[in-house]
């Protein structure tokens, strides 16, 4: 009975909440997701898609800060396999993603040569407040 009551309750409240002037949290129109992980002696290169057909990319460092992608230095080969969907081959022709991380003065090139598949499900994790959480 009291849960019946809650959901009457609840139900009736919804409208308050949820009139025209509700807004969505940031992301939520276009989220992204891991597509793929690849290791790189500098870091973790994730590659990620949002649902409106973009692909991002970002470097992890062993700090745990994130460095942007600040381009491509290489053939189109390159940039065709970055915007590709998961599973793409690697180029074979050299070329290297450039990316920028606030705390360092000079760019962080990552060959893409040197990549190696890695494990969506292990770098699933951040550190939060100094704390290590794995999800």
């Amino acid at each position: 009975m009291r849960n019946g009551l809650a959901w009457i309750l609840l139900a009736s409240a919804v409208p308050a909440w949820a009139g025209e002037g509700r807004s969505l949290p940031r992301g939520e129109n276009s989220p992204l997701f891991l597509d793929e992980v690849w290791e790189a002696p500098q870091g973790e290169v994730q590659l990620l898609s949002g649902t409106d057909g973009g692909r991002f990319a970002f470097l992890r460092l062993a700090s745990g800060e994130l460095a942007d992608l600040a381009g491509v230095d290489g053939s189109a080969a390159c940039r065709e396999w970055l915007l590709s969907s998961a599973g793409a081959v690697l180029p074979e022709e050299p070329c290297s993603l450039v990316f920028h991380a606030t705390g360092e003065n000079a760019p962080i090139r990552v060959s893409v040569g040197s990549l190696v598949k890695g494990n969506i499900f292990s770098s699933a994790r951040s550190t939060i407040r100094g704390r290590h959480e794995s999800l």
